[in-house]
């Protein structure tokens, strides 16, 4: 069971993506390489949206975009190839300007935390300049945020 609960992270509030560990996400150590995390982060992230009712390509047809910016990750332990994984994203809060995501990995092969990481995105427009989160987006985060 995850231990997030004293901050508020709990595990019937996350958006739960589950996969396989593909070959090619792995390294010649076996591991999975650091830098596919941010890619299951990103997974997290528009499932999350999805778990919603909205999605990234709507957000981007009203002229915004949200670049990470941000990324810390601890990474606890490895995860191995055809190993079954559970990322768990909750918000964890948003202004107008800004959304901030906690993602944790869990191994479902082994039942461990492997990796627990906190990613912030700021809203741009198609220039790169930096905008304001449409009114329905906003208003989705502050609903959902944690108290």
């Amino acid at each position: 069971m995850l231990q997030y609960e004293n901050n508020g992270f709990l595990v019937e509030n996350a958006v739960k993506s589950i996969f396989k560990v593909r070959y090619a996400e792995t390294d010649q150590m076996k591991n999975v390489y650091y830098g596919r995390y941010f890619e299951w982060f990103e997974v997290g992230r528009v499932d999350w949206i999805k778990s919603k009712g909205l999605t990234y390509k709507a957000l981007e047809a009203q002229n915004c975009f949200l670049p990470v910016v941000e990324l810390k990750a601890r990474y606890i332990g490895a995860n191995h190839y055809d190993d079954d994984i559970c990322v768990y994203t909750w918000l964890k809060k948003c202004n107008r300007r800004s959304v901030e995501y906690f993602h944790i990995v869990n191994n479902l092969t082994t039942n461990k935390v492997t990796t627990e990481a906190e990613v912030r995105l700021i809203a741009v427009d198609g220039s790169g300049r930096p905008t304001r989160l449409p009114e329905n987006y906003f208003n989705l985060f502050q609903l959902a945020k944690l108290p």
